[in-house]
C-alpha cells in the first residue's frame, strides 16, 4: 500500500469540522457526535451512503441531524449547517483534499422524531474527497 494514497475515514473529520466551525459552535455548544446526545441543541452526523467515485476518491453523503428543544432551535441550527457546508474545502487530514462540498437535498427538512418527540432538522450534505496527488 502506498501511504500517500490512503483514503481517510470520512466521519471523524466531518464531525470535527462541524464541532469547531466558528458560526456553528455557539449554536450547538460543542455537542456534535455520531450518536444522539441527551443535552440539546446538538448535531448527529452519520454517513448515509457513498456516491459513485473512482479508486482514489470518496463521495460520502452525510445525514446531519440538528436536534433542538424547540422547532425554531433545530431549524436555526440546521439552516446554519446548510449555509456553511459549501465552504468545507481544503486539506483533509495529512494525505487527502476536499475538492467539493454541496448539499445533497433541497433541505434543511424539519422532521420531528417519532420516538423522542424532539425537534429535528435534517440536512444531507456531500463531499468529494481525493486521496494523495493534490
Amino acid at each position: 500500500m502506498r501511504p500517500e494514497f490512503v483514503i481517510p475515514k470520512v466521519l471523524p473529520p466531518a464531525i470535527s469540522w462541524l464541532k469547531n466551525h466558528s458560526d456553528l459552535a455557539p449554536l450547538h455548544g460543542g455537542r456534535v457526535s455520531d450518536e444522539m446526545m441527551q443535552t440539546l441543541p446538538c448535531l448527529r452526523v452519520t454517513v448515509g451512503f457513498y456516491l459513485p467515485a473512482n479508486r482514489w476518491e470518496r463521495k460520502p453523503v452525510y445525514q446531519i441531524d440538528a436536534w433542538g428543544s424547540t422547532r425554531a432551535e433545530s431549524d436555526n441550527l440546521g439552516t446554519a449547517v446548510a449555509n456553511v457546508w459549501p465552504d468545507y474545502k481544503g486539506a483533509f487530514g495529512v494525505s487527502a483534499y476536499i475538492a467539493g462540498a454541496w448539499l445533497h437535498t433541497d433541505g434543511p427538512l424539519p422532521l420531528r422524531d417519532p420516538d423522542t418527540q424532539y425537534y429535528r432538522t435534517m440536512v444531507q450534505a456531500a463531499l468529494e474527497i481525493h486521496a494523495g496527488g493534490f
